[in-house]
């Protein structure tokens, strides 16, 4: 797998289409919330395999040297492979090298056992995105 990092909304239709295909069409979410003004912001990561892309994650800066991981997708048919762990540690690894001490994400509820797996904790009350229920966790990188 070979991973490229993007800063901001240029270059990143690899990222724009694995989620588009995860999120919109696979689950249900809306395209304008999927596309928001953080994208902007955004440091964006497209996991490739061959030149096609298969997997995406964004993260972005908050307070205190912590980092915001989201939007962090595998296509349904590279599911299984260990990929989403991948993506997930490539994602911590460019935040301690932003200079973070923390990441913190919005784990859908169905997803929480994998992020717990990965090292993170829930650090906040359960709350709806759209229609799903979302768990706030983090994990500490010192």
């Amino acid at each position: 797998m070979e991973f490229t990092w993007t800063k901001g909304k240029t270059g990143i239709d690899g990222c724009r289409l694995v989620r588009k295909k995860v999120f919109v069409e696979e689950q249900g979410f809306s395209e304008e919330n999927e596309f928001d003004e953080t994208d902007s912001l955004a440091l964006h990561l497209l996991m490739s395999d061959g030149g096609k892309p298969v997997g995406a994650a964004r993260i972005f800066p908050g307070a205190d040297r912590c980092w915001h991981i989201g939007r962090l997708c595998v296509l349904a048919e590279y599911r299984g492979r260990r990929l989403g762990k991948l993506l997930l540690e490539e994602a911590e690894a460019e935040a301690r090298r932003q200079g973070a001490l923390r990441v913190e994400l919005g784990a859908q509820k169905r997803a929480s056992g994998f992020y717990q797996g990965c090292g993170y904790t829930p650090c906040g009350a359960e709350y709806m995105d759209e229609f799903c229920p979302h768990l706030p966790m983090g994990k500490d990188l010192s």
